[in-house]
């Protein structure tokens, strides 16, 4: 399927992150479009990130764009927030709207677990935007260590098909106190 997405705010860009990594690794097309674009032809799903301020509509001429498109439309929403902004949706986008996503990421990620994955072989800082900016170390015994924040397990798997989508071997994966470096690898 082709999928095309458009953000309003920081906050939906980095739930669309999340979302086209997991679609890339599931062998969809999705194509990322900036303020204002419009689907191109062809398209299946534009998955539009909504702003998590009320306060801002959505733009006219992207609430045209949004209700002209032959594609599915789904919307999303990344805030900390206790509800999403229904009413600053209009009633035209909520009867177009096929599906409706909305996801909550403290703004205090202590209660998000860590992994350290050790693969053979060197990654080069580059690499950090395919593990969706996590951080990327060497080692002379010619090992990687992939560290960061995993949301839930479905994160982790897919952080592991990238790793088996490059083709280096998987030494270790491990969750660790953010504090601490790894110590008991499974």
């Amino acid at each position: 399927m082709r999928f095309f997405f458009t953000e309003e705010d920081e906050l939906a860009r980095i739930r669309a992150t999340d979302i086209r990594s997991a679609l890339v690794a599931a062998r969809h097309e999705v194509i990322h479009g900036g303020p204002g674009d419009v689907a191109p032809v062809g398209t299946d799903v534009w998955m539009h990130g909504l702003r998590g301020d009320r306060r801002h509509p959505i733009e006219p001429a992207q609430l045209d764009a949004l209700l002209a498109t032959r594609a599915a439309v789904v919307l999303f929403q990344l805030c900390d927030a206790s509800s999403m902004w229904f009413d600053r949706v209009p009633d035209a986008l909520m009867q177009r709207t096929r599906l409706f996503l909305r996801n909550h990421w403290p703004s205090d990620r202590s209660g998000i677990p860590q992994y350290e994955v050790r693969v053979k072989g060197h990654l080069g800082s580059r690499w950090s935007a395919w593990f969706d900016g996590l951080s990327l170390t060497t080692s002379a015994d010619g090992t990687t260590v992939i560290r960061g924040h995993v949301v839930d397990q479905s994160a982790l798997h897919g952080l592991l098909q990238k790793v088996r989508d490059i083709g280096l071997p998987l030494i270790s994966v491990t969750q660790v106190d953010p504090d601490q470096r790894a110590t008991n690898p499974r």
